[in-house]
């Protein structure tokens, strides 16, 4: 998974999932990613959900990132 193109070069590693969420009105993928992970994190929902977009009422997982080592300091 953290060879998807999407992510290959991100400075996060998804080690697993945080937890599962129901979107609610007015949410989608891209807005609960931003919120919770921050900017330009959507993809690692992307990929652990293998979809590129969720709306309200749809499950999603969330996913559980760690730092790649060579980012740590």
């Amino acid at each position: 998974m953290n060879n998807n193109p999407k992510i290959r070069y991100g400075a996060y590693n998804i080690i697993g999932i945080d937890k599962i969420v129901v979107l609610k009105k007015g949410q989608t993928m891209e807005s609960y990613s931003r919120k919770t992970l921050g900017p330009d994190m959507v993809g690692y929902f992307q990929v652990l959900n293998g979809t590129s977009s969720l709306k309200a009422g749809d499950s999603m997982k969330v996913p559980k990132v760690e730092l790649r080592p060579q980012y740590r300091k």
